[in-house]
């Protein structure tokens, strides 16, 4: 039990030592541990720097959803535009916008969910293209 503890202590401590940049690659690496496993080291890090440009982040979408959901802003920011426009149109029509409302409001209520599958299907789309790359197709 003891040994453990200290084992626990100094990962915690190993992680303290850690910049704000290193710690979100880690967190990275474990939240798509199953897309990365067969990666070799530089694969490893062309997904993370590739997926750090491409990941969304779900504050800033619950903020566009929040002040501009009605219109879609939401569904801009995370590439979803056919979604975005149909909020556009909904909302112009002055008869489908109340649709509209509850929508957004279920959006932002499932905000998180909807940004980590996206985030899971970037990841996705970047663990194919290394895979081209690396095997030359």
């Amino acid at each position: 039990m003891a040994k453990s503890f200290v084992q626990v202590r100094a990962f915690t401590q190993a992680l303290g030592r850690l910049s704000e940049s290193e710690r979100g690659h880690l967190a990275a690496l474990v939240e798509y541990a199953d897309i990365v496993e067969s990666f070799s080291d530089e694969e490893c890090r062309a997904f993370l720097l590739e997926l750090e440009e491409k990941k969304k982040d779900a504050h800033t979408a619950a903020v566009w959803c929040a002040f501009l959901g009605l219109f879609g802003a939401h569904h801009f920011y995370l590439n979803s535009t056919v979604r975005a426009f149909v909020y556009l149109i909904m909302t112009c029509t002055v008869v489908l916008s109340p649709i509209t409302v509850v929508l957004a409001f279920v959006d932002f209520c499932t905000m998180n969910q909807k940004v980590k599958r996206r985030n899971r299907e970037r990841a996705l789309e970047i663990r194919l293209k290394i895979h081209r790359i690396g095997t030359g197709a």
